[in-house]
């Protein structure tokens, strides 16, 4: 899950690929780039502009933390930058470029915070890893 932003979309329901902030809605409810729309919420893309549904950059997670000193920027499947990441694209992904001194995929970390996280994932990661292995000895 991405901090500030709703899940994916549950079964039966269609939006942007991973963590959004663009609501799910039924696919045949849903008009495609081009398509006539009233509001941005008919749009696949979740814009509307000019009573046409229009195509969306995908967002970074949490706008990376809103400081001003980090960027958003668009990588394709192969890591190389693009100018644009459709929210249509299941091939590209909007990614926070952080600062110094500014940590965790959407920037908002402090360098305490970020490493007190990735000690506790380290602990519990061999916690359960030894957990496995007594279990194991014991058949």
């Amino acid at each position: 899950a991405t901090a500030r932003t709703c899940g994916s979309c549950m079964d039966g329901f269609v939006g942007i690929l991973g963590d959004s902030n663009i609501r799910c809605q039924r696919l045949m409810q849903l008009n495609t780039t081009g398509e006539f729309c009233r509001t941005n919420s008919t749009c696949i893309t979740g814009r509307c502009s000019k009573s046409k549904c229009v195509d969306a950059d995908k967002s970074c997670p949490g706008d990376c933390g809103n400081s001003g000193r980090t960027a958003c920027i668009f990588t394709n499947i192969n890591g190389s930058k693009m100018l644009h990441c459709s929210v249509t694209d299941p091939y590209c992904f909007a990614e926070c470029k952080c600062a110094a001194g500014s940590f965790g995929r959407d920037c908002s970390l402090s360098r305490g915070r970020y490493q007190t996280l990735v000690t506790f994932r380290e602990f519990m990661c061999s916690t359960q890893y030894n957990a496995g292995l007594q279990g194991f000895n014991m058949l």
